[in-house]
């Protein structure tokens, strides 16, 4: 999911005309919060029950839904100045997704290449 809007972030930094040594800085921020994430994801995780998967799987259809998840995207989308704040509205614009991915499988290549394309197209191309 970070790897398929990271370069878009980025390359909308550079072009704010902020001096090029900031670049590294802004991206280094921005993919240190996914890692911060994937982490945290990665300590609490277990195979979910199917009782707890199913919850997951509706509350994150139900947050992908709501103004709190449009409100993400929204500031996920702007050019922000910081790396890190633009890391967290992008993260929490996909816990949604993420939570979907938690349930049914995060170890399943097709299915994280087919979340990261649905955040892909959220961000960038449904504007």
């Amino acid at each position: 999911m970070m790897l398929s809007t990271a370069a878009p972030a980025i390359a909308r930094h550079a072009r704010t005309g902020d001096e090029v040594r900031t670049v590294p800085l802004f991206a280094a921020a921005y993919l240190a919060m996914w890692l911060l994430t994937g982490l945290a994801i990665a300590a609490v995780y277990r195979p979910p029950a199917d009782a707890v998967a199913i919850a997951l799987v509706v509350g994150g259809l139900v947050y992908e839904l709501s103004p709190l998840k449009r409100n993400s995207l929204r500031r996920c989308r702007e050019c922000q100045r910081s790396g890190a704040w633009l890391g967290i509205a992008c993260v929490a614009s996909s816990l949604g997704l993420m939570a979907v991915l938690v349930a049914l499988d995060p170890m399943s290549l097709p299915l994280m290449g087919a979340v990261g394309a649905i955040v892909l197209i959220q961000k960038e191309l449904l504007r």
